[in-house]
């Protein structure tokens, strides 16, 4: 199925408007229905055990007709893996999920990590909050690249690595490597780029995320 889809959490937001004609299908997870109620907008299904929504957005997403899949509270995975999931399985493998990050730091780190196995499955996700977007490069058996055009003023982009990263290379950025190691010694080495261009890894797992000062 070719189109985009959005996935709320019930994280933090930190937009005051998203432009959602970009998307062909629109997924609360829980709490995550309270964002669209406050940014004016009905997803077309909401997914959890419906814990963290708020009791008058349950009404209004009962009016509005949205499609409701109730889960017990009791489950292996959480409410937004859920969604994410449910629109896999409908076919959309360009995903971009909302509410993914906030207070709650197991929470935030669990789904950067959920970014790596979405893209082993071929899923291009990314997690947006008001200032970052959070993307995961994955290097197993093949190299990984990513490419970036030019980026909006005052952005800058981080390379993290989860473990071990294997022949770092970053051109056309205004700091640069080539080949070089990344692991736990020394993370904060790529923190802070500036500028675009390429970044390539030969093996292992990081994320690569692009914030704004």
């Amino acid at each position: 199925m070719g189109g985009r889809a959005a996935v709320f959490g019930s994280g933090d937001l930190g937009f005051e408007s998203i432009d959602f004609k970009q998307y062909r299908f629109l997924m609360a997870c829980d709490g995550g229905a309270n964002h669209f109620s406050k940014l004016g907008e009905a997803p077309h299904a909401i997914i959890g055990d419906f814990d963290s929504i708020y009791p008058n957005v349950l009404m209004e997403m009962n009016v509005l007709g949205v499609a409701r899949h109730e889960r017990p509270k009791e489950k292996d995975e959480s409410d937004l893996r859920l969604g994410i999931d449910f629109v896999i399985n409908a076919g959309y493998t360009d995903i971009d999920i909302y509410g993914a990050t906030g207070d709650r730091m197991d929470h935030s780190l669990s789904n950067m990590i959920m970014l790596f196995d979405l893209e082993r499955k071929g899923v291009a996700a990314r997690i947006l909050d008001g200032k970052n977007i959070i993307i995961a490069a994955v290097a197993d058996e093949e190299p990984a690249e990513i490419r970036f055009g030019d980026l909006p003023e005052g952005s800058v982009v981080s390379v993290l690595p989860y473990g071990e990263v294997k022949g770092l290379s970053i051109e056309g950025f205004k700091y640069k490597l080539n080949h070089a190691d990344l692991g736990p010694a020394n993370s904060t080495l790529c923190v802070s780029n500036e500028g675009s261009g390429v970044i390539r890894i030969d093996k292992g797992l990081a994320w690569i995320i692009i914030a704004r000062k």
